[in-house]
């Protein structure tokens, strides 16, 4: 025995609700990861690497790129980047994680030695 349920989407009046408030649709998952919205954002990133002269390899050198990616997805479309001042200065000022990982590096040093080189 099947039962089938259809949902009607209820009549808005149009005098005085603005449409943008009550949405017709919701948007679908495959509409959300299209290879259209995937394209663009690969577009823009890569915008942003050639216009400030970052190495293609920074999004290939470790965890951080794709936790920078995520969560500005999980902030969404009202998120904000940080100015160049909080990244400068409050930002990373709290990053402890950066002065673990140099003490990680430095703990082998007197396992592998240590060379400090200079480009410039």
């Amino acid at each position: 025995m099947r039962r089938s349920f259809t949902t009607r989407e209820a009549e808005i009046p149009a005098r005085g609700i603005d449409p943008y408030i009550f949405p017709t649709k919701q948007k679908s998952i495959k509409s959300m990861f299209s290879t259209e919205n995937i394209k663009k954002v690969g577009k823009s990133m890569t915008k942003f690497f050639h216009y400030n002269a970052i190495s293609f390899n920074a999004a290939y050198s470790g965890p951080y790129y794709q936790v920078m990616i995520n969560t500005i997805a999980e902030v969404g479309p009202d998120g904000k980047g940080p100015t160049w001042y909080q990244i400068g200065n409050l930002y990373l000022e709290e990053t402890k994680e950066i002065e673990v990982y140099i003490a990680s590096i430095k703990a082998k040093w007197l396992q592998y030695g240590c060379t400090i080189m200079c480009d410039g």
